[in-house]
């Protein structure tokens, strides 16, 4: 009777050897899960500054963007007015020229 006393002791000794590691690794696994959970947090906000920064970059950009063609047509304009004047005093001189050629005298 002794020795079966002694082997249910045992037997228990080994279950709750067995229960405490299943409960440790239990423990060591929920404390992992945590991490993991805060790290997923972390990386979800560095996620949303990033597209928060990307979103106002672009926003930047394509007001660059819109400047640099405000800018261009403003300079065509320029340019074309430019242009006209600078043709029509050509048109005004070679006017003047050919009248001249003529012997006719010319008043600007």
């Amino acid at each position: 009777a002794e020795e079966g006393q002694e082997a249910a002791d045992v037997s228990l000794r080994e279950s709750q050897a067995a229960a405490a590691r299943s409960v440790a690794e239990a423990k060591m696994a929920a404390a992992e899960a945590e991490r993991l959970q805060e790290q997923e947090r972390q990386l979800a906000d560095v996620l949303h500054r990033l597209r928060d920064e990307i979103r106002q970059e672009e926003a930047a950009a394509r007001e660059r963007l819109l400047e640099m063609r405000l800018l261009a047509a403003k300079e065509a304009g320029d340019a074309k007015a430019t242009a006209e004047q600078e043709a029509g005093e050509t048109r005004a001189w070679l006017a003047v020229e050919m009248a001249e050629a003529e012997g006719r005298k010319v008043r600007l």
